[in-house]
């Protein structure tokens, strides 16, 4: 399996896993996203790994089936102490806000491996409008450098190129992946190497993902542990604004 997963990874960019997602499962994560878009108004938000503590994404149960993929693939990539590192999770609710906002925001995540649980799918009828997964694959090459990953996120994750990479993505310059979720199947794919972004979600419609992040190239950063820090601390700013008038 883990074989066929790497020859995926390399050639097309990401895998997927059919129903790893049982039942019970796919209910405990849709209870959690219709609770948080309650207290959010409906609006959109990101929540970050701390605030799953004593949920039952932060469970063993759940996870250890995911660092079984994480460790099989470490081994089989040679990353070194990749036991020592721990899954970071997040949750990302697109809603009545920021529906266009988070379309075609291209970027490269820090971890190694990404692996993408969709929760709930939009059903716009129209392809397009549904939020899938746009993935440039192996957009560049792994580096252990933090300058040069830093160099390289200034250089595609800007607002003009945004712009640039968006207009690439529709006109199919660049070789592209378009992935169309299923539910209860579960996508991943290499977030560091790979430029990845999502088309838009159509008004109306809600778009839910849990993320579930391995192997942080940049763990012992402290740059990089400020940089979450303050993203969380915008997050957090943002839900409080969203229960407002809760």
């Amino acid at each position: 399996m883990i074989k066929d997963c790497l020859e995926n990874l390399n050639k097309d960019g990401f895998h997927c896993f059919d129903k790893f997602i049982n039942e019970e499962e796919q209910s405990e994560l849709e209870n959690i996203v219709t609770n948080h878009i309650h207290k959010n108004n409906n609006k959109s938000f990101f929540l970050m790994d701390d605030n799953f503590e004593n949920t039952f994404i932060n469970s063993d149960k759940f996870l250890n089936k995911f660092y079984k993929i994480f460790y099989d693939l470490s081994e089989n990539e040679n990353l070194p102490n990749y036991k020592k590192q721990k899954i970071f999770k997040n949750l990302r609710v697109i809603g009545q806000s920021k529906m266009h906002s988070t379309s075609f925001d291209f970027h490269f995540d820090a971890h190694q491996y990404t692996i993408l649980v969709p929760i709930i799918i939009p059903d716009s009828g129209n392809q397009n409008t549904n939020g899938n997964l746009i993935i440039f694959p192996n957009f560049r090459k792994k580096t252990r450098s933090l300058l040069i990953n830093i160099i390289q996120k200034n250089i595609f994750q800007n607002k003009i190129s945004k712009i640039i990479l968006k207009y690439l993505s529709l006109k199919n310059v660049l070789k592209k992946k378009i992935i169309k979720f299923n539910q209860r199947d579960i996508y991943l794919f290499n977030g560091f190497r790979s430029l990845h972004g999502n088309q838009p979600v159509q008004v109306g419609h809600v778009r839910a993902t849990l993320l579930l992040h391995f192997y942080d190239n940049f763990h012992n950063s402290k740059l990089i542990k400020l940089n979450r820090r303050y993203r969380k601390f915008i997050e957090d700013l943002n839900i409080k604004k969203n229960t407002v008038n809760s």
